[in-house]
């Protein structure tokens, strides 16, 4: 369009496209030679630096519309497993000699039961003097890390059932979860000696343990025992 009008610009500079009278031939053709080659020139200059600028507009949109990448050796997000207890599930409380006592347990049996669901729903226990309780692990999908459970979260029903079966210099693993990862459990750890203390958790126990552990962080695979 632009183009078109620097020729009808030129066209009426021009006038009809003959000579004045008295002028000389050679004097009109040099002279609308020069001015055409002038036009042309003129026109090209404006055609690029629209074509410049129009690449310049297109350039942040294609580069705003590309998708993200992560540099290179970015870890990949953990899944957060969700998990909802139900009335049903099982608390069960493995009572072992001594505060680290659990800990040598699960440990001579993890290797061959690795994967394992009730490996991924546990948490450990241990009953110091003063009845300050300590438990790190997961508890109703929840990864729990209490020095002092009693100063933390008050009495509740973990709580309450770790100061019923875990007497004081002992240790415990603690599963909440459904029935069948308490069996596996135990079963895992035949040839053991410990007290076992297990019961099917109320719909009030669900509830109030779901409120006691509503502020830990969801249990990763990564902190999970």
């Amino acid at each position: 369009m632009l183009l078109s009008v620097l020729l009808l610009a030129a066209d009426g500079a021009s006038g009809t496209g003959g000579k004045d009278a008295g002028e000389s031939a050679s004097t009109w053709d040099v002279g609308g030679f020069a001015f055409w080659i002038v036009v042309v020139l003129l026109a090209v200059a404006v055609l690029v630096g629209v074509l410049v600028l129009g690449a310049r507009g297109r350039r942040p949109a294609a580069l705003a519309t590309a998708p993200p990448h992560d540099p290179p050796g970015t870890p990949a997000p953990r899944r957060v497993e969700h998990v909802e207890p139900q009335e049903g599930w099982e608390l069960a409380v493995l009572t072992f000699d001594g505060c680290n006592g659990a800990e040598r347990a699960y440990a001579g049996v993890r290797g061959p039961a690795d994967g394992a669901a009730w490996t991924r729903d546990l948490a450990f226990a241990e009953c110091h003097r003063h009845g300050r309780v300590v438990v790190r692990g997961t508890v109703g999908g929840r990864y729990v890390d209490e020095h002092d459970l009693a100063a933390a979260e008050g009495e509740t029903p973990l709580l309450a059932e770790l100061r019923a079966d875990v007497p004081q210099g002992s240790s415990a693993l603690v599963a909440y979860a459904p029935q069948v990862e308490v069996d596996a459990l135990v079963e895992a750890l035949t040839g053991r000696t410990y007290q076992l203390h297990r019961h099917r958790a109320t719909a009030a126990e669900v509830s109030a343990l779901g409120l006691a552990v509503a502020q830990a962080p969801a249990a990763t695979d990564e902190r999970r025992s």
